[in-house]
Parts: C-alpha cells; structure tokens; sequence
C-alpha cells in the first residue's frame, strides 16, 4: 500500500480493501507470530511494563494498526469517526471510575 493516507480512487481503496482482509483476517490475527504455543499473545509479554498499563498494550497490534490507518484515512477525506463509536467513550469512562 503506497500511501494509505490518500484513497484517491477505486484502485486505490481495492487495494486497501485488499490488504485489511489478508492482514485482519483469523488466520493471520490469530497465527502463531501474535500467539505462543499456549495461546498467549506475544505482544504482551514483548511489552514493557507501562505498554502493559496503557489500553493499546493490551490490543492485538495488527488490529492496532489498522486503527490507525482507518483514522487516517478518514481524516484524509475529513470524516470524524470519533462520531461512530462507543468504545473510546466508554473506555474512558471506566477509567475515570477507577480513578475515584
């Protein structure tokens, strides 16, 4: 993917079209590169100990990063995604309730 910031044309979001579905697919989120023999995610004991503390140490990172080229891309043709989601609210939400 040459410039996921940029989806211009239909070839161009095919292609990254493409690419979430090979990389987002079970076979790869779930391959032994992210998980040991026991079923344990790699990313997390690679981690340090403040990654582990944060919410996104936690993630599974190919998840994480498709995360983030979504934002990226709708930010790149000014669509606020913030406006369809609950996650972050209510994550942010259980944080402050800890706090207190």
């Amino acid at each position: 993917m040459k410039n996921e910031r940029n989806i211009g044309n239909a070839e161009q979001g095919q292609e990254v079209l493409r690419l979430a579905r090979k990389e987002l697919g079970l076979s790869s989120i779930l391959s032994q590169e992210y998980f040991d023999e026991e079923g344990r995610p790699k990313w997390i004991a690679e981690s340090t100990e403040d990654e582990r503390n944060e919410r996104r140490g936690a993630e599974h990172p190919v998840i994480v990063s498709w995360q983030d080229k979504v934002r990226d891309i709708a930010e790149s043709v000014g669509l606020e995604l913030d406006m369809f989601t609950t996650r972050d609210v209510w994550f942010q939400e259980r944080q402050k309730e800890n706090n207190h």
